[in-house]
Parts: C-alpha cells; structure tokens; sequence
C-alpha cells in the first residue's frame, strides 16, 4: 500500500495556513498528537526549476522531504542543514507537489536545570518552511498516530497491490503467518528493509532501523496465536523481499 492509499485512511486530516507541531493540532479535543509520524502536504505546487528550501528550525525529530512522492534529502542527527536545494530534475513537472514526513523518535520524562523537556517537547515542524525566502503556505497535515482504527481500516482497505511501490517511499506492507501449534516467544528480522516500524496482530512491536545496533524485534507470545496472524510493516525508505521469524536475538 503506497502512501497515498494510507493518507487516505486518515480521517481527521487538518488545513492549516503554515506548519505546526503534532502537539498543536486541532484534534483529539484540542490535546494535539502525541506519539508516530506526521505528514505535511503543501498545497501550494512548486514550479519546474532549481529552487532553495529552506527551515526556520530543525524538524523534530527526523524528516524526509519528498518531491512528487520521491525522496529527495532527510533531515536528522546526521543531517542539520536546515537548507537545500531541489534540483530541476526531481521538480520534473509544471507543478510539484511537496510532502515532509516527520517521525516522532520518543520523549524524555525529567527535568534538566529547570527545563521540563517532557511538558516543553514540541515533535514535527516548529516554524516556517521557505522556498527561495519566500514562505509557502496552505498546508494539509495527516496525523499518522498508527492506531487500531487505521490499522484495521488498512487491512480491510481494498487498496493492496502486488506490485511494489517506488523505491525509497513510505509503504504499508501486509503479511501473514500461520501456526500450527502454541504460540511461543520469537525474535522478528527484515532483512533488506530499512526502517519503520512493526505491528503483529494490531500490536504495536516496536521501530527497527538498519543503524542497529539491535537487529531482531522480541515477539511475546501472548500477542500471537494459533492459525493465521497478520503482520503489518510501515517501511520509510524502501521495503525488503521477506520477514524472518527466529528463536534467537540479534542485538549487536
């Protein structure tokens, strides 16, 4: 499933003149989003050409910028250059649409000299975003909080395809595994996927990442059970060829 069948799954998008942190959205009662991923759409089209984009603060906690539902830079710990160009070879048509996926990497929970960094965390954009100064406005913002109600509206989506996705795109992946005996403790691998994160059976497994060091995802058994279990993976980058179940970790 590409990312415009899981936008569509979102059902509480939000219009908003410039970006604002998940915690600021006018959703869940006015409490904002509190944890997964966010995706800001400029409807404001780019024309064809070399253009400067630049952000006024650092996207928290790691972003990927896209042209036309392909990867162009990511912004993170390793990257902090708030500008970049977009070259007239990504910004291939007469109007080029910009999205920014941004994931939400976890919180802290104390305080620091004073600093409550857990009330005071702001996840997403802070602040403008900018092409060649100029501010671009008139964003939709997709609130990806991963929970029950998306998930089983995905499985039940009849949006699946066979065919893979464009490389180096967000995917929703679907699978299934089947046993024959009672479930018992097991250790997830996916080999050849980058990152993202997990879910078995609507349960939230947990993120993996290429970087590691921890390899494999603990699978209780309690949340598999006997007969068929379905896996859902929403890769960041770019899917891998299978999911390996095995009965030892790998954490370095």
């Amino acid at each position: 499933m590409d990312v415009e069948d899981i936008l569509r799954l979102v059902e509480n998008p939000v219009t908003i003149e410039t970006p604002v942190a998940m915690e600021m959205l006018n959703i869940h009662k006015g409490y904002g989003q509190n944890f997964g991923y966010v995706m800001y759409r400029c409807n404001q089209t780019i024309p064809t050409g070399n253009h400067t984009l630049t952000f006024t603060s650092m996207p928290l906690d790691r972003a990927q910028v896209f042209v036309n539902g392909k990867m162009v830079s990511t912004l993170d710990w390793k990257n902090t250059n708030l500008s970049m160009t977009l070259t007239e070879a990504s910004l291939n048509q007469q109007e080029n649409r910009l999205d920014i996926l941004v994931e939400n990497h976890g919180r802290v929970n104390y305080v620091q000299a004073g600093y409550n960094y857990f009330n005071e965390e702001r996840k997403g954009i802070n602040g403008d975003v900018h092409l060649n100064g100029n501010t671009l406005k008139n964003w939709t913002i997709f609130p990806l909080e991963m929970k029950q109600n998306l998930l089983q509206g995905a499985l039940e989506s009849k949006a699946w395809k066979s065919n893979k996705p464009n490389a180096d795109s967000p995917t929703l992946c679907t699978a299934t595994l089947h046993l024959s005996e009672k479930p018992k403790d097991t250790f997830l691998k996916l080999p050849g996927w980058i990152k993202g994160t997990v879910y078995v059976n609507n349960f939230n497994l947990g993120r993996y990442w290429t970087i590691g060091p921890q390899q494999t995802l603990y699978v209780p058994g309690p949340i598999l059970k006997k007969g068929n279990n379905t896996i859902l993976v929403f890769e960041q980058h770019k899917m891998g060829e299978e999911i390996v179940f095995q009965d030892t970790p790998i954490l370095s």
